[in-house]
């Protein structure tokens, strides 16, 4: 009974339901929650957990209706800007930079999902490595795969403008023993426009306080 024990947050299924609203208004939310055997306000209740069966089957109705088998990368990538992740966002924002924002991933994480531990490494000015492993008698779908690594591409937009480049070696679902993520972000003029306007946030904030 292992697809039935509590293991997302329902703050990931809130994700999605605000994608489709935005991309698929056309798409009843009702009935998908109801074939998912998902209530409504447990999307609204950030203590509430949701099973691998239940997630699973949200996704699955999904794809269906959109036609889309890659739907799951697109959510992860809107993650970070839809209006349920707007703070995980401010959050990521009070960062100087995406090394940073990265770093803390791996406490975000924990508090979303209980099927995999995340551990990142930097290996680089702007390169790090993400580590993903399930956790016992976890049985992850590759659909889950691609929704991390949308969510970790888009972690550097927030501060270059534009998508990580991340290379994927090694997958659960390509018989690994781990999903590993070399991510690695550009530095364009908005990432240095960004990061010489946070440092001035923060000599500025010395200076009052010397």
């Amino acid at each position: 009974m292992t697809g039935k024990i509590p293991l997302y947050n329902s703050r990931i299924i809130k994700n999605w339901v605000d994608y489709l609203k935005r991309y698929h208004p056309d798409i009843d939310i009702t009935s998908l929650l109801k074939y998912s055997g998902i209530e409504t306000y447990q999307l609204d209740d950030e203590g509430h957990w949701l099973s691998q069966e239940q997630v699973d089957r949200f996704h699955k109705i999904i794809a269906d209706k959109t036609n889309n088998r890659d739907i799951a990368r697109e959510v992860g990538r809107f993650a970070v800007t839809s209006r349920s992740s707007g703070a995980l966002r401010q959050y990521l924002l009070g960062f100087i930079s995406p090394a940073k924002a990265y770093a803390v991933i791996e406490k975000i994480n924990s508090r979303l999902s209980r099927a995999a531990v995340l551990k990142i490494e930097s290996i680089g000015a702007d390169k790090v490595k993400i580590t993903a492993t399930l956790m016992p008698n976890v049985v992850e779908k590759p659909y889950q795969c691609l929704n991390r690594l949308g969510s970790l591409e888009a972690v550097a937009k927030i501060f270059t403008g534009k998508f990580a480049k991340i290379e994927h070696p090694i997958c659960l679902h390509k018989g690994g023993d781990c999903c590993l993520y070399n991510i690695s972000w550009e530095k364009t003029r908005v990432y240095v426009w960004k990061l010489v306007r946070n440092s001035s946030y923060i000599i500025g904030f010395i200076a009052c306080v010397l």
